[in-house]
């Protein structure tokens, strides 16, 4: 299963359930294998399995940036509305699509 780690300062990344193993009960610097590098578990907002995240930033198929706003997803870029008959993949519970990081 994969994990949403979310950072205090609003990064998120995506875990693993050893990654998740690894951080559960420790303080201090954490290696996590699957991002390569240290974090600070002071740092850490939350936690959560990844098929309950609303993504709210996409990156689609065709490589445009999405982000939702009140429910609408938007070109990050310019605001405009994006017709998710063009899309579909927004509207399969985002399972087809990338989150931006």
């Amino acid at each position: 299963m994969k994990y949403e780690l979310k950072m205090m300062g609003g990064n998120k990344f995506t875990i693993t359930e050893e990654d998740k193993k690894a951080i559960v009960g420790k303080n201090g610097l954490v290696f996590i294998p699957s991002l390569g590098g240290l974090i600070n578990i002071s740092s850490i907002s939350s936690i959560l399995p990844d098929n309950i995240i609303e993504k709210t930033e996409v990156i689609l198929s065709d490589g445009l940036r999405a982000v939702k706003k009140f429910g609408v997803w938007v070109n990050e870029l310019n605001g405009n509305k994006i017709d998710v008959k063009h899309y579909p993949e927004l509207t399969q519970k985002n399972k087809d699509i990338k989150l931006i990081k």
